[in-house]
C-alpha cells in the first residue's frame, strides 16, 4: 500500500523482505501466481513450516477479499491455498 499527500492508499502487489542484519529491504516480488494487490491484508509467520501466511485484504476497487496464500520465504514464491469449504467470511484490516 502506498499513501498519497492528500492521505488515500493504492493496493500493492509487491513483495519485500526486511533483513535486520543488513537493515535493508529487498524486493522479493515473483513471477508467477501470487495474490491480486490489496490492501489491509493480516499475515502470519508458521514458524514450523517457515512459510507467511496472507488472508484477505481490499482491493482498490473496495472489494474485501476472502482467500489465503503462503509465501515461502526460501523460493520466493505465492501459493494460493484459497481451497473450498468453509473459511473465514471476507475482510480487511484485519489482525
Amino acid at each position: 500500500m502506498t499513501s498519497s499527500p492528500d492521505g488515500s492508499t493504492t493496493a500493492q502487489q509487491d513483495t519485500w523482505e526486511w533483513s535486520p542484519a543488513q537493515g535493508a529491504w529487498t524486493a522479493r516480488t515473483s513471477a508467477g501466481a501470487k495474490p491480486a494487490a490489496r490492501t489491509g491484508a493480516a499475515m502470519a509467520y508458521d514458524s514450523v513450516r517457515k512459510i507467511f501466511v496472507l488472508f484477505g485484504g481490499r482491493a482498490g476497487s473496495g472489494y474485501d477479499y476472502q482467500d489465503t496464500w503462503e509465501w515461502d520465504p526460501a523460493t520466493g514464491l505465492w501459493t494460493d491455498k484459497t481451497g473450498s469449504g468453509t473459511k473465514p467470511s471476507a475482510r480487511s484490516q484485519h489482525a
